[in-house]
């Protein structure tokens, strides 16, 4: 019987056989063989000293990649610390990168230079060190492709109150924007050459269609939360700058780039705002010479003070002068028309008529404020359509004048169906299966009041590794992450237990008597499977489907294992296989 080559391989045109196993005359396929008691006795001795290097290498491989797996060095910010320092205690460990060279300077590969709308846009300035022909060297590889890049794109760079749905993201469960409408025409000191720079909140609802399936929103049913700029009073602005210009914030409390969210400060204010997937509220800091505008395309219906049903705003008409309105589609306008001050501690809970929306608004500090409404009069006017049909002006913060902490406002929706008389029905669906917000306004706004004081700023994605004496049947590996929840009084950290401090390398827990119940983010589906500290019924509808509060400083998801993995097999390969 001819002997069976397994394989071939072709060189220089020429076919050369791969031989697998032995097939000279003498040795047959079945096992047997006629060479003589001496040939065979060398061939037993050949074949196990193979068997025994094959096992010694076997066991030095598994050795070496346990050691490296179980002991891989760990990483702080770019700071590479050996396993025994004990500034790394309790710390989720990284693995050990497959090369530390630089593809260019190292390897020799050759590297491109981006230059124009290729090139990062400005607002990665704090992330470069120096300019070089009129381009920034960056200190860090950039994101290139994370789900808020529309809000660091150039046109998002050059101006963002003109940018549009250009700069919009999806936070899951709001769509966020940076373009706030014009706020210039109020009977108040805005000049002609003021516009507003901050953060726009949008509620969407999914539509579908053979075609496609995608969320969208009516741009009037948002509420924006910035402050005024006066265009001709900022100084130095060149062609690729405007007043309400930003750049993603690289300082000592905000220090990497997160896969989950991004900082934004404001160049011509002090004002900051952090963008994160899942956030319940959006949330404005604002330092101490600026001050707060919250602009809407609804006007309300009511404005609740501090949780007093008793205790509700008048707003001022657009005009500034009394105007008689329809009897049933009320806005809350002073019978004088001239806007009034108020004092609020706490919080504002107002209900905007077209969306049938209920938003509520937290202040970190007392604040006196007023605010402004279209209406519907009596006698129908031809009037130049307004983009903007309410307003609110915070004119003063009451604070003490050493207190250096910033006002912090987070506003969120509370109900996406109040009466059940929106335009869009779809926020009014009750054939989902599962509760909403919108089911029980009152635990949700509890809710909110509980965690209004913190807020996600730098959130961090890890792995925790099982451990070398884990027993098989509890190998496990945790996603694990830390939302780096802060305090809206002097920018402290909310962490409140060992673990919320692993991915940052913090030894000692910072303790500030905080109910990691207080914390809330929303959760996609796949995370509710394994999180234990979620609320069923607080939940909205959303591209992904059914999302959810979670409480706690961190979430860690597990992943099973079963057996380790093995390099030996428990029998040898047969050849023909």
């Amino acid at each position: 019987m001819s002997p069976r080559q397994y394989g071939s391989i072709s060189s220089d045109g020429a076919e050369e056989s791969v031989e697998l196993i032995p097939h000279d005359e003498n040795f047959a396929l079945n096992g047997t063989s006629d060479v003589s008691d001496d040939k065979s006795g060398k061939l037993k001795e050949r074949k196990w000293f193979h068997y025994a290097l094959a096992a010694l290498i076997g066991v030095i491989s598994v050795g070496y990649l346990h050691g490296s797996y179980y002991h891989p060095r760990l990483v702080d910010h770019g700071v590479d610390h050996a396993p025994g320092d004990g500034s790394n205690a309790n710390r989720v460990p990284m693995p050990k990168p497959l090369s530390s060279l630089d593809p260019t300077s190292d390897l020799g590969f050759r590297s491109t230079k981006r230059s124009g709308l290729a090139s990062p846009s400005k607002v990665w300035q704090k992330f470069a060190h120096d300019k070089n022909d009129q381009q920034l060297e960056f200190t860090q590889p950039l994101p290139t492709n994370a789900w808020y890049m529309n809000l660091l794109s150039h046109k998002a760079a050059k101006d963002p109150a003109r940018a549009g749905e250009v700069a919009h993201v999806y936070t899951i469960p709001y769509i966020v924007g940076v373009s706030p409408p014009n706020p210039k025409d109020m009977p108040i000191t805005t000049t002609s050459t003021s516009v507003m720079a901050g953060i726009d909140l949008f509620l969407p609802v999914i539509k579908a269609s053979s075609r496609n399936i995608q969320m969208v929103f009516d741009k009037y049913n948002g509420v924006s939360l910035g402050a005024l700029v006066d265009e001709k009073k900022v100084k130095n602005i060149d062609e690729d700058d405007s007043a309400t210009s930003y750049h993603v914030i690289n300082d000592e409390s905000s220090t990497s780039i997160s896969p989950l969210g991004v900082g934004l400060q404001w160049n011509h204010l002090d004002m900051k705002s952090y963008i994160v997937r899942g956030m319940p509220y959006g949330t404005v800091a604002y330092g101490k010479d600026v001050l707060p505008t919250i602009l809407s395309g609804n006007r309300p219906t009511s404005i609740i003070i501090d949780n007093d049903d008793s205790n509700k705003m008048l707003c001022g008409s657009l005009t500034g002068k009394p105007i008689e309105q329809v009897p049933n589609r009320k806005a809350p306008i002073s019978k004088d028309g001239i806007a009034h001050t108020y004092t609020v501690e706490k919080e504002l809970v107002f209900h905007l008529k077209q969306s049938d929306f209920t938003w509520v608004v937290f202040f970190s500090k007392p604040v006196k404020l007023r605010c402004f409404s279209d209406a519907v009069p009596m006698v129908s006017v031809v009037a130049p359509f307004e983009e903007v049909k309410f307003r609110l002006d915070v004119t003063e913060v009451l604070s003490e004048d050493d207190d250096d902490e910033d006002l912090v406002v987070r506003m969120a929706v509370a109900s996406e169906c109040t009466t059940g008389r929106s335009t869009m029905k779809e926020h009014c669906d009750r054939t989902l299966g599962y509760d909403t917000v919108s089911s029980n306004m009152e635990k949700y706004l509890e809710l909110l009041r509980k965690g209004k004081d913190f807020y996600p700023k730098n959130p961090l994605v890890g792995v925790d590794f099982p451990k070398e004496d884990d027993e098989a049947d509890e190998r496990m590996t945790n996603v694990v992450v830390d939302w780096d929840f802060t305090s809206t009084k002097a920018n402290k950290s909310a962490a409140t237990d060992q673990a919320s401090t692993k991915l940052r390398g913090v030894t000692q827990s910072t303790q500030n008597d905080v109910d990691d119940d207080a914390l809330i983010m929303f959760a996609l589906p796949h995370h509710l499977e394994s999180l234990s500290e979620k609320d069923g019924s607080m939940c909205f509808h959303t591209f992904h489907g059914r999302t959810c509060l979670v409480h706690g400083s961190t979430w860690e998801m597990p992943v099973q294992h079963g057996a380790p993995q093995s390099f030996l097999a428990d029998r040898p390969p047969l050849a023909d296989v």
